[in-house]
């Protein structure tokens, strides 16, 4: 093989492997459509939402939920976000699965006003082992390094909240609100983050097209 196609070759191979940083985007669940058009939480369990080269997230789910305005998160933040809005005595379990291996990054969220400061307990189960990375308030959080989370709400009057990482294609978060209060349901607010898809670094461009403009030139 020529040297100057085996450089190009090289500069490709290269290039496409450390072309563009990954960076993290939190799905922004206000605006994110399934196939159908629907928001989530608009249509039956099991919507499918296409996010970019050919990657998809299902979203299937059990429970009587309906999906809020997340409370918790500050500003533009708040437009990311899942939240549950149950009765008291519900339990929620709800599952998102990807069709590629990516790193997660989930945020929880509790507000510290009003309905939202009710006890719950919850359980998130993934298939990677979450990494916790901040906690706040919670004092009984277990499952740190293992693939399953749980996890009691904080009483009444407090805020509790915290973030983990895992790298896989699906987690379920279980959610089952407890009973004995006045008002009549709770919200419990989370997020999360996947890697978007790199862009072509200018490096690979150029190679490709030195390769395009080679190939020509031995026809």
């Amino acid at each position: 093989m020529n040297y100057l196609l085996t450089s190009i070759i090289t500069t490709i191979t290269v290039g496409s492997l450390s072309g563009g940083a990954m960076a993290q985007t939190f799905l922004n669940w206000n605006t994110l459509r399934d196939t159908s058009g629907n928001l989530l939480g608009d249509a039956a369990s099991g919507q499918v939402f296409d996010l970019d080269s050919g990657r998809n997230i299902t979203v299937s789910w059990s429970g009587n939920w309906t999906n809020g305005a997340p409370q918790g998160f500050a500003g533009a933040d708040a437009l990311n976000g899942v939240e549950f809005r149950a009765d008291q005595g519900e339990s929620i379990s709800i599952t998102f699965a990807t069709n590629f291996t990516d790193v997660w990054t989930l945020e929880s969220q509790r507000n510290n006003t009003g309905i939202d400061n009710r006890d719950g307990t919850g359980v998130l189960t993934a298939d990677g082992n979450w990494n916790l990375t901040n906690l706040n308030t919670i004092t009984d959080l277990t499952g740190d390094g293992t693939n399953v989370i749980t996890y009691n709400d904080p009483p009444t009057g407090d805020r509790g909240d915290f973030d983990v990482t895992f790298t896989g294609n699906t987690f379920t978060y279980d959610y089952s609100v407890q009973t004995g209060f006045a008002t009549p349901n709770v919200h419990e607010s989370f997020r999360f983050a996947l890697n978007q898809v790199p862009e072509p670094s200018s490096t690979m461009l150029v190679a490709l097209g030195g390769l395009g403009l080679l190939l020509k030139r031995k026809r």
